[in-house]
C-alpha cells in the first residue's frame, strides 16, 4: 500500500511539474483561474574571497635591514626570541643560546638594554629601521630564515 501511495504521489508531482507556471484552468462554475507563479529557487552564492590587495603584507628578506647595523644586544635578544619561539631547534638552538650568553657577557648587555628587550620581543632594530619577526604561514618561513641569518651574524660578532 505504501508503494502505491508513493507512486501516486510521484505521478501527481510529475504532472504538476509539467504545468506551466501561469497556466489557465477552467472552473466548472464559470470563469477562469490562473495558478500563482512559484518562486524560483536559487543556489546560495559562493563566499567571497578577499583580493590580494586586502591581505596583510608578508615581510620579505629583501625588506629586512642589514644585521651589521644592529646592536649586539639586539642580536642577543633576537637569538633568545628565535629559540623561545622554536624558529631555531636542535644544534642551532644550542648554538644560539651559547652565542646569546657570550654576546650578553662580552658587551655587558642586560635585560633592561632596549636593543636586547626589543630583540627578545622579535624586533630587529638596525640603522633606524624596525623589522618584526613572527607570524604564521609564509611569514613563519621568512622568520625562520631571518633567525638563521641572525645566528650566522652572531657568530661573526664573537
Amino acid at each position: 500500500m505504501k508503494n502505491a501511495a508513493t507512486i501516486t504521489f510521484a505521478a501527481v508531482m510529475l504532472a504538476l511539474a509539467a504545468i506551466p507556471a501561469r497556466a489557465q484552468f477552467s472552473n466548472p462554475m464559470g470563469g477562469g483561474m490562473s495558478m500563482p507563479s512559484m518562486p524560483s529557487l536559487q543556489a546560495p552564492s559562493a563566499p567571497s574571497i578577499p583580493s590580494a590587495s586586502s591581505l596583510p603584507a608578508i615581510p620579505s628578506l629583501s625588506s629586512m635591514p642589514s644585521l651589521s647595523s644592529a646592536s649586539p644586544g639586539n642580536i642577543a635578544g633576537l637569538l633568545k626570541y628565535c629559540v623561545q619561539n622554536n624558529y631555531l631547534s636542535g644544534s642551532d638552538a644550542s648554538a644560539a643560546q651559547s652565542d646569546e650568553g657570550a654576546l650578553v657577557s662580552q658587551d655587558n648587555v642586560s635585560n633592561s638594554d632596549s636593543g636586547y628587550a626589543s630583540g627578545s620581543d622579535g624586533e630587529l632594530n638596525a640603522g633606524g629601521q624596525g623589522y618584526n619577526l613572527g607570524g604564521n604561514g609564509a611569514q613563519s618561513e621568512v622568520t625562520q630564515q631571518v633567525c638563521n641569518q641572525v645566528l650566522s651574524h652572531a657568530k661573526s660578532l664573537l
